[in-house]
């Protein structure tokens, strides 16, 4: 073998040990690139509605990304479209402190020619700024942007961490789940709590009483049946739509005793399987005994009172 070709392999050598070595390189910089989350703070009270978000960062094992606190929630953006329009409401015989905050856009306002929008309400200019509405959950990413709806967290943080989503095939029932629970099944819930709990007798609502026990009982009937052959809402795997609509569903195990859920047994076999989840106990407690819900309360009344002083 001659010179010249000793030099060869020596040079072949040298730039293949430099390649593997960039290679290496880029690969190490590109995993703790790929690997990086945003540094997120979670506005959250225990046993509030921000509880299912906390329960899917600790599935997700992300506790270290997030600093958790119980202080009040800031503001949204100054920038948002949206602002609140004052009611009040002429039936009730509330005091002119008394007021309900409902959603105004500025830009539909010249679309209403009368109060029909409003119906037997008087109402104010709408002067209120949307960011009065505080709410939990809240999450502030990097400090840039603040995410409201504990779905829609809940959601975002499943496609950042790319864990607990479904397969393809369950893909629509993950999203339909998921929605369903936060704008419908949740205020069925909120209902059977004001009146069930918050209440006294003497005071319930027994028509809004018996419509929400009949949209439970209904509910609760079409998600058995979905349920019977399935270990989660989308088949074996668990995802994001369980901590969302499993939170629901414990808080509604809270009420009357757990009578609510004793006609569906297979909705209680469910929740079992959630309260067997480390995750899940690590969230909520163990033990039965320290799911004490007390009187429903989130800061979307804070932020009423507060936009009303």
């Amino acid at each position: 073998m001659t010179t010249r070709s000793f030099g060869n392999i020596f040079v072949s050598v040298g730039v293949g040990a430099v390649a593997t070595m960039a290679g290496l390189f880029v690969a190490r910089k590109m995993k703790k690139y790929l690997s990086h989350k945003p540094k997120m703070r979670l506005f959250h009270g225990n046993l509030s509605l921000s509880t299912r978000c906390a329960w899917l960062i600790s599935e997700l094992g992300a506790e270290a990304d997030f600093d958790v606190t119980d202080e009040e929630p800031p503001s949204l953006s100054q920038s948002s479209s949206m602002e609140l329009l004052m009611i009040k409401d002429t039936n009730t015989g509330e005091s002119e402190d008394d007021m309900t905050l409902l959603p105004y856009n500025q830009d539909q306002s010249d679309s209403f020619e009368d109060d029909s929008y409003y119906p037997d309400s008087a109402y104010d200019s709408p002067t209120t700024p949307f960011p009065c509405q505080q709410t939990l959950p809240t999450v502030v990413v990097n400090d840039e942007f603040t995410m409201i709806e504990g779905a829609a967290i809940c959601m975002y943080l499943a496609d950042l961490y790319g864990q607990f989503l479904p397969e393809e095939e369950h893909k629509a029932e993950y999203y339909s789940w998921i929605v369903y629970s936060a704008a419908t099944f949740d205020n069925i819930i909120k209902t059977l709590q004001r009146e069930l709990v918050d209440n006294s007798e003497r005071s319930r609502d027994e028509v809004a009483l018996t419509s929400a026990v009949q949209g439970f009982h209904a509910f609760a009937r079409a998600l058995s049946e979905s349920l019977e052959k399935r270990e989660y809402l989308c088949g074996k795997r668990f995802t994001a739509a369980d901590c969302v609509l499993g939170f629901t569903l414990w808080w509604a195990y809270t009420l009357d005793d757990g009578r609510l859920l004793g006609e569906h047994p297979v909705l209680l076999a469910y929740l079992d399987r959630l309260r067997d989840r480390p995750a899940f106990q690590r969230t909520f407690g163990s033990d039965p005994e320290d799911w004490d819900w007390g009187r429903y309360f989130t800061t979307y009344v804070r932020g009423i009172q507060q936009c009303a002083d």
